[in-house]
C-alpha cells in the first residue's frame, strides 16, 4: 500500500476446543499464522480486484466453526473462489463423520502446477495496517 509492504498470514480457528465425538462445532475466529509450519507451497498471481474480493471476504467470515461442515478448508477454499481461483473440493472420511479437511486440501494443492512439496514456516507479518471496523 502507497509502496510499502503489509502482509498478514490468517488461518480460521474454532474459538474453543472442537472434539470430533462430542463438540463438532463453535464460534469461529481468525487467528494469526505468521511463522505457522507447512508440508506443501502454493504461490500465484491476484490482481487488485481479485484481493479486494478475498479480504472482503475474509473481514465478513463465517461465525461457526464446525469440524464437517465449515473449517479452516472450507474458508480457503471460499476464500480463493472469491477471487476467480477455483481448487478441488476433495472430501474426506473419519469415524464420526466426513467433510473437507487440511489433509485432502494439501495433497490436491500438491498436483498443482507450480506447487513446493516441502517444509517451511509461512511468512511473518511485516507493515501496519489498521484493523477491520466489522467485528463479530
Amino acid at each position: 500500500m502507497n509502496g510499502k509492504l503489509i502482509r498478514r498470514t490468517i488461518g480460521f480457528y474454532a474459538q474453543t476446543p472442537i472434539d470430533p465425538m462430542k463438540k463438532k462445532s463453535g464460534a469461529s475466529m481468525l487467528g494469526d499464522d505468521a511463522g505457522r509450519k507447512y508440508d506443501i507451497k502454493w504461490e500465484t498471481y491476484v490482481g487488485g480486484d481479485q484481493l479486494s474480493e478475498m479480504l472482503s471476504g475474509a473481514i465478513h467470515y463465517a461465525g461457526t466453526y464446525h469440524i464437517e461442515n465449515y473449517n479452516c478448508a472450507n474458508f480457503v477454499l471460499d476464500i480463493l473462489s472469491m477471487g476467480g481461483i477455483q481448487l478441488p473440493r476433495t472430501e474426506g472420511w473419519w469415524i464420526t463423520g466426513r467433510g473437507l479437511n487440511p489433509g485432502n486440501l494439501g495433497e490436491d494443492i500438491r498436483q498443482l502446477p507450480g506447487s513446493v512439496g516441502m517444509k517451511g514456516n509461512s511468512p511473518d507479518n511485516a507493515g501496519t495496517c489498521q484493523p477491520p471496523k466489522v467485528f463479530f
